[in-house]
């Protein structure tokens, strides 16, 4: 069952984030028993879901590696987070995509390959396309999803439920940005924005290449990511055949022009570079030879 689905144990970011945070704020204190008292108290409960709700989703986040919460040697839980200096939604959204980018599944694109292999598919595919980028003038919603999906990605169209739960998943992961209500564009901003300082850390200029390699390192539904390649191999058709070779999709492209113009990444233009790549922009596109990185900017 997908991780956009309501019924998914993990699928409720609000508990996510509220976990966090009172973890956050109090590392070390409460045993699992006691986060119940203080979270999830029985009085605040009248529905028989609500009483296995919290459970499922706190279980679910500290399966597998690496977990969103720990436990010391007595029992008392905290959040596995560090070096954080002033607590954001950013952190725990940061949190949640180490946990779902830490390994690959090569089996991502196997239509029955539920739990968070949609969230990959479609995130990849929509950062490939123009259709709902900043410059598109279209917004993405539940309904304009859906008809896009059936359009080029139809084996792996969500229900109306998984539509709305998904755009609100690209939201808090940093790859949709809201506009009117329940309504987004396409714009990795948030998505690219804390990976900079360890994309450059042995190197502060990258050319464009190496750049959006070392991202989909980080983050595989961009760039030259796992999943963003393999998705565009199964769209090619609909795409140009210009996408990650000569051409930066819109809204990757979108990304690093907002960074550029606030100072945190610096693009330049070389001559006769054969390698370079053109961004694709509301009037017009911009080749890129290299981008620099501006630390003292974040």
């Amino acid at each position: 069952m997908s991780i956009v689905n309501n019924a998914n144990p993990g699928s409720q970011i609000n508990l996510i984030c509220l976990i966090s945070k009172f973890l956050y704020d109090n590392p070390y204190k409460y045993t699992y028993q006691e986060l119940l008292e203080e979270l999830r108290p029985e009085t605040l409960l009248w529905l028989d879901m609500h009483k296995t709700r919290f459970t499922s989703n706190f279980k679910f986040w500290e399966k597998h590696e690496p977990k969103l919460w720990l436990t010391d040697e007595n029992g008392k839980y905290y959040l596995n987070l560090s070096n954080v200096e002033k607590f954001e939604l950013t952190d725990i959204s940061n949190l949640v995509k180490k946990k779902l980018f830490c390994q690959i599944d090569n089996n991502f694109l196997e239509p029955k390959n539920k739990e968070f292999a949609p969230v990959y598919r479609i995130i990849s595919l929509l950062n490939l396309v123009d259709n709902f980028s900043p410059i598109s003038g279209i917004q993405l919603s539940s309904s304009t999803l859906d008809d896009f999906l059936k359009g080029i990605f139809s084996p792996y169209q969500l229900n109306s439920s998984e539509r709305s739960y998904f755009l609100e998943w690209g939201h808090f992961l940093g790859f949709l940005e809201p506009q009117a209500k329940d309504n987004y564009v396409v714009d990795p901003y948030q998505a690219v924005l804390p990976l900079l300082k360890s994309i450059f850390q042995q190197n502060n200029v990258l050319s464009i290449k190496q750049f959006l390699k070392a991202l989909g390192d980080k983050t595989p539904t961009l760039g030259l990511g796992y999943y963003s390649q393999n998705v565009l191999l199964k769209v090619k058709e609909h795409l140009g055949e210009d996408i990650l070779v000569t051409k930066i999709p819109g809204p990757l492209s979108q990304a690093l022009e907002r960074l550029n113009h606030n100072g945190i990444l610096k693009i330049t233009q070389l001559a006769d570079d054969k390698n370079g790549m053109f961004l694709t922009l509301p009037n017009n596109q911009r080749f890129i030879s290299a981008v620099e990185f501006n630390e003292g900017a974040i």
